[in-house]
């Protein structure tokens, strides 16, 4: 049978352990103090780190957010406990950079398209300004309806555009054109209108609702031209209208068919009069297919914009002058009966430069550098839009009645 101690004998020995720690741990506590002073001696005695070289603080636009005073510094790892007790912090969003401070902004120029004359004259209007310290932004675009509408939404300062759809938009929406006013023509362009011999006609007043018109794409200035044609003489909003683009392909379909013709607002002697007036006799025989006409219709010349004035001035286009002895019909004078080049009497539409308000009063000399730039601009200008005859011509850049 085991032999256990006897109660007092335990309570001897637990005593006795007691009493050897309380005697032992000065002991240990002065072994630890002795450590650690060595460990600082040894410290003190190697050459400090070489410090890193010194920052600027960062701007207050790229410091980080500050962390709320009730989290953890961003350097202080919280403990395991903390992490599951706790979603994790999202990271702050970094503070948006400083603005830079490029100086004044360009006045900003609307266009049209980058092989249009729109452009080709806004180019040219702006090398001269920039001689005289004036440094316009081209801005290329759709064309005149676009320029408005950007005008409009203070998108541009300056910007050209027809000057029968800035007067149809002073009359149907008044608020489409507040705060923009023309400032400066620049060129003139003519309405043409291109049949097939075949269909018989010979003036717009003929056309009804058999008659299929190519009128450019929707919003481009010469479908805009027909809107306001529409708009002024409700009998011709029954024309079928195919938004096709203004091009040979176009003239090729009219040459070929009966019934379509074409519509565009161009200079004289544009690179499509030219291709149009070779292709109306390039015919086994010679003879002529296609002819321009007339735009006679009466309540046209009454039209009247926004601000009560015409809409449109009628001039002639008359064979002589250059591209259209194979698009005009010869007439006999009455008294010799000897045939003479004819004409045909067409609404005229002025290109010009359209200001946004308080964009002219911005410009140092308030506008006159930019007349100026535009008055030496036009000769260059005008060789494009409406080049001279073929047999006059001289070196000029090659000419496009699109915009």
């Amino acid at each position: 049978m085991a032999q256990y101690p006897s109660a007092a004998a335990l309570r001897r020995a637990a005593g006795a352990s007691l009493l050897a720690v309380a005697l032992l741990a000065p002991a240990g506590q002065a072994r630890a103090a002795d450590t650690e002073n060595k460990a600082a001696g040894a410290e003190a005695e190697s050459p400090a780190p070489a410090q890193a070289p010194a920052r600027l603080p960062p701007s207050p636009a790229a410091r980080p957010p500050a962390a709320p005073r009730d989290e953890p510094p961003s350097d202080t790892a919280p403990s395991p406990r903390d992490t599951a007790a706790q979603p994790a912090a999202p990271t702050p969003a970094p503070a948006p950079a400083a603005a830079r401070d490029d100086g004044p902004r360009r006045p900003r120029f609307c266009a049209g398209i980058r092989a249009g004359n729109y452009t080709f004259a806004a180019e040219r209007i702006a090398e001269r300004a920039r001689s005289d310290g004036l440094d316009l932004e081209v801005v290329h675009t759709a064309g005149a309806a676009e320029n408005l509408r950007r005008l409009s939404a203070g998108e541009c300062d300056f910007g050209l555009s027809q000057s029968d759809l800035f007067d149809l938009r002073s009359a149907e929406e008044p608020e489409a054109v507040r705060g923009i006013a023309p400032f400066k023509r620049v060129y003139t362009e003519y309405v043409h209108v291109l049949c097939p011999i075949a269909s018989g006609l010979t003036g717009t007043a003929q056309f009804g609702p058999n008659t299929r018109l190519i009128t450019g794409a929707e919003g481009s200035g010469t479908s805009e031209t027909w809107r306001a044609f529409r708009a002024a003489v409700p009998r011709l909003d029954g024309v079928q209208r195919i938004p096709d683009p203004v091009n040979l392909v176009a003239v090729n379909r009219v040459k070929d068919g009966r019934d379509v013709c074409m519509l565009w607002v161009s200079g004289l002697n544009s690179s499509d009069i030219q291709g149009a007036n070779a292709m109306s006799a390039n015919t086994p025989d010679k003879r002529r297919t296609m002819r321009l006409i007339s735009v006679n219709e009466p309540v046209l010349r009454a039209a009247r914009g926004g601000d009560g004035r015409p809409m449109y001035r009628f001039e002639p286009i008359r064979a002589r002058f250059g591209s259209y002895d194979n698009l005009i019909d010869p007439v006999r004078d009455p008294e010799s009966r000897a045939l003479r080049p004819g004409s045909v009497v067409v609404p005229v539409v002025d290109a010009i430069i359209f200001a946004r308000e308080g964009a002219l009063s911005a410009l140092p000399n308030k506008g006159s550098e930019l007349v100026k730039a535009a008055e030496e601009a036009g000769p260059a200008i005008w060789a494009r839009v409406s080049p001279p005859p073929p047999q006059q011509r001289a070196e000029a850049p090659p000419p496009s009645g699109r915009r």
